[in-house]
């Protein structure tokens, strides 16, 4: 089945708040969200989340690869063929987040085809359970945004953003425990905030505190360094930042890498599956991270949460940013519960899109 049209939709969506982040300030996120017709009106959807220093694209450069790189080299292909999709994108090198965004949308738009949501051709189920992750803040704000959080929502689990100096994370999460409780699962990352050597000390400051796991302590490379760190650890490393391919996870499997972040906002659901695969072969483990999306990213993304086993997963997906979002872009929204996202029943995401919200939403590039 090959394409009719494919729209591009640059949006902007205010914050809640401001949201400080390891590399920026923000008040609000942009977006590119790209919806596939095929030649029978069946439709796709998927988002990108456009920050400088996580995807290397604004608004701007990624609506230009779309239009200059993808997609004049790609209205011809079956878009129901995730093979040929994926093939026909490595034609171009680069523009991870651009060949991710495609093949996202093309699995939704094949969801739409088939009249079954991906998450049950894969076997899964609707009900994804999810983290929150406390940005940076002063301690006491982070405790207090943990306990609002958790009363709201149920989350059992909190992601605390570190990397402000050893000794405020620890006061930020002694804060969180005494605010949110102390029977919550809580990691910690601090974004390779710390070197090598303080890292050492650090890991074990966050164990001594109830901390379950420590996510890129240092700027991590699959080589004999991060070996011998996650072998001494007191608890175990999450891999985020270097992972944007399959064999980049089997790369630290390969050096002792207990879970990986498997991001399908940074590299697309199809990668992001063969990230699991490899996480499976290895006996190992992945978390389904989170790329700060919005409502549409997070529930076209929680798919791959869905459809993994309990044995796979070694957290809760990340996939709760979007309750940070003014206004919602699907209609019905989405719900979380005792910490457990729903969802939705329609075949695609694309079905469940408020394309008016979206319009109000759009801005220029």
């Amino acid at each position: 089945m090959k394409l009719s049209r494919a729209e591009i939709f640059p949006i902007h969506v205010p914050y809640k708040r401001t949201v400080k982040w390891h590399s920026d300030v923000e008040t609000g996120g942009d977006y590119v969200v790209l919806k596939l017709t095929d030649a029978d009106g069946h439709v796709g959807v998927a988002e990108a989340t456009t920050k400088a220093y996580w995807s290397g694209a604004s608004l701007r450069t990624l609506v230009a690869a779309l239009e200059d790189l993808f997609l004049p080299r790609f209205m011809d292909v079956d878009v129901v063929d995730i093979n040929a999709v994926t093939a026909r994108l490595a034609r171009v090198p680069d523009n991870n987040v651009a060949k991710g965004l495609i093949a996202s949308a093309c699995l939704d738009l094949q969801a739409d085809v088939v009249g079954t949501p991906l998450w049950k051709q894969w076997d899964g189920a609707p009900r994804v359970p999810l983290s929150w992750t406390v940005s940076r803040q002063v301690p006491d704000l982070m405790a207090a945004e943990a306990a609002e959080m958790v009363e709201a929502h149920g989350f059992r689990a909190l992601k605390i953003k570190g990397g402000q100096g050893p000794q405020l994370d620890y006061q930020a999460i002694r804060e969180i425990q005494r605010a949110a409780g102390d029977n919550l699962e809580l990691y910690v990352d601090t974004n390779q905030a710390y070197d090598l050597a303080i890292s050492r000390d650090y890991v074990k400051g966050l164990a001594d505190l109830g901390v379950i796991m420590a996510e890129d302590p240092y700027p991590v490379k699959p080589d004999e360094d991060f070996r011998e760190f996650a072998s001494s650890s007191p608890i175990p490393i999450l891999v985020d930042t270097p992972v944007i391919s399959a064999r980049d996870a089997q790369a630290f499997f390969d050096v002792g890498a207990v879970a990986v972040s498997v991001k399908p906002g940074r590299i697309g659901l199809a990668e992001a599956r063969a990230c699991v695969a490899a996480a499976k072969q290895a006996g190992r483990y992945i978390v389904a991270g989170f790329f700060g999306e919005s409502d549409i990213g997070s529930a076209v993304n929680a798919q791959l949460a869905a459809s993994c086993a309990s044995d796979a997963l070694k957290l809760p997906a990340e996939l709760s940013f979007f309750l940070m979002m003014r206004d919602p872009l699907l209609n019905p929204p989405l719900h979380v519960a005792d910490g457990v996202l729903t969802l939705p029943e329609t075949p695609s995401i694309a079905a469940s899109v408020d394309w008016d919200a979206m319009t109000r939403v759009r801005v220029a590039t």
